[in-house]
């Protein structure tokens, strides 16, 4: 049951306006009627950047009419258009006019292009096909943020957007449970993350609760349950640490503590090169908590440095996400021939589907660590198929060519031990990677 934490009557503002800028006529119609059923009727397009900018009175206006300064709020723009890309549109758009939020189209995958996702400034970014109701969801949320930063709505009072078609979420200000939710702090194809307070201790937690059509289907809600079986099973300092767990309106949700940081891939962006201390105090810290992981007979199935949270004042590192962990006797939880994990820093059994198991981990450690201490990871490519050609045939180039102030030792653990092809010729454990670890000091 959700309750309403001092809800006033204020209704989302929907003369807000949005520009939306694709050159498939179809798609914009999709958009405009979508965003018209959601409530947003101030809505233009264009069919190029050129054409963005000329509204938006970034570029001198030709054909366009210029629009007001003050009228567009927020850009939903394809990556690929005719003239400029999506990415270099936002740049200019963010220069020029900061206050104006993003959102980004695109076919591929964000493993593909998430580096320039952020390099861009954009809020958002959306997978096509993507499900109409969480495009108004995810438009709601970015107003609710504006609205919250630009003081409209006191910390204490905030209104609650309620977005109810095929989505039964919480928002800003509701209470789950003994909780409730004060930000958004991300959200995936399946799950939403909260920043939460627990009213019974005054505690900041985090939460992570299932959207509601993903509660509807099996596969995801039995990989749900055993994330939170896994995570509940498992205590170490360098692991996230469960609290509780619930349900709300069908859906499933876990309680988690509340890291105020980031994650390596953020870290690494915003901070470039990392002084080797700093280094080998992340890279000893993420074996101890796969260590753990593997003593309590699970295999994570995704160490990627997404899923390593910094904590930024202490400098802890968590390991979280265990969405695709698992234990011998869980369910299996995929298709035959259905591969999981992110392919950038999978062993090469794993990209073809042999069973998971301690060695495969070993491996996407060393590729998060390469990638950590080099600022790339061990073997990039323009799609997934030449990627594991590489993966399965290349060996990685030393880490001393990135960065020639680290001692050798960085590649005889991670080139020559982690990272190589065979399975067998890889450290039989994390304990032996922690041994070579502390040799390093």
């Amino acid at each position: 049951m959700i309750d309403t934490v001092k809800m006033k009557k204020e209704k989302i503002p929907h003369e807000m306006g949005i520009l939306i800028v694709d050159d498939d006529s179809f798609l914009v119609k999709m958009l405009v009627k979508t965003l018209a059923l959601g409530g947003f009727v101030n809505v233009r397009s264009a069919s190029t950047g050129t054409e963005c900018l000329e509204i938006l009175g970034i570029a001198p206006a030709k054909d366009a009419k210029p629009a007001d300064p003050n009228e567009v709020e927020l850009v939903i723009s394809d990556i690929v258009l005719p003239d400029l890309n999506g990415f270099e549109l936002c740049s200019r758009i963010k220069k020029s006019l900061p206050k104006v939020s993003m959102i980004l189209i695109s076919g591929y995958d964000i493993q593909d292009i998430n580096l320039k996702i952020i390099e861009s400034g954009a809020e958002d970014f959306l997978i096509k096909p993507f499900n109409t109701a969480e495009m108004i969801t995810r438009i709601s949320m970015i107003l609710e943020r504006k609205r919250i930063a630009v003081g409209m709505v006191p910390m204490g009072d905030r209104p609650i957007i309620k977005i109810r078609r095929n989505y039964n979420l919480p928002y800003i200000g509701d209470r789950v449970g003994g909780y409730v939710i004060i930000d958004f702090l991300g959200w995936g194809r399946t799950n939403v993350i909260y920043k939460v307070l627990d009213t019974s201790s005054n505690t900041v937690l985090a939460m992570k609760m299932l959207t509601r059509n993903a509660s509807e289907a099996l596969e995801s809600v039995e990989r749900f349950e055993n994330e939170i079986k896994i995570m509940a099973s498992v205590v170490h300092p360098n692991i996230i640490e469960y609290k509780d767990k619930g349900k709300v309106s069908e859906s499933l949700y876990v309680v988690m503590e509340y890291i105020d940081g980031m994650d390596l891939e953020e870290l690494l962006i915003t901070r470039g090169k990392i002084p080797e201390e700093e280094l080998f105090h992340i890279a000893h810290d993420v074996a101890d908590g796969i260590r753990e992981i593997h003593r309590n007979n699970i295999i994570h199935r995704d160490i990627k440095l997404k899923n390593i949270l910094y904590e930024h004042k202490t400098g802890e590192v968590k390991i979280s996400d265990f969405g695709i962990a698992r234990v011998p006797e869980s369910l299996d939880l995929t298709k035959e021939g259905f591969v999981l994990g992110t392919p950038l820093y999978m062993a090469p059994e794993a990209l073809h589907g042999e069973k998971a198991s301690v060695k495969t981990d070993i491996y996407s450690y060393g590729a998060t660590i390469y990638h950590l201490v080099t600022g790339t990871a061990p073997f990039t490519a323009e799609n997934s198929v030449k990627l594991a050609e590489k993966i399965r045939d290349s060996i990685p180039r030393s880490v001393r060519d990135f960065r020639r102030d680290l001692m050798k030792d960085w590649d005889s653990l991670i080139v020559e031990k982690c990272l190589k092809r065979n399975p067998a010729e890889r450290p039989a454990s994390m304990d032996e990677i922690m041994s070579d670890l502390e040799k390093m000091k």
